[in-house]
């Protein structure tokens, strides 16, 4: 099982692969694009991190 620090350093290296023009590419999502995703994850992934910094 990956850490957290291990998985985002894959998922990092995941991003730095896609090619500029893959970014504005339709995701599985309907009507979402590959950035839109990867927002969306960002958004997420911040959102858990305040929370448990401030515990709310």
């Amino acid at each position: 099982m990956l850490d957290l620090r291990e998985g985002h350093r894959a998922f990092a290296a995941l991003l730095a692969s896609v090619w500029e023009a893959d970014w504005t590419a339709p995701s599985a999502a309907p009507g979402w694009t590959v950035r839109d995703q990867v927002a969306h994850l960002a958004d997420a992934e911040e959102g858990a991190a305040s929370s448990r910094s401030t515990g709310r």
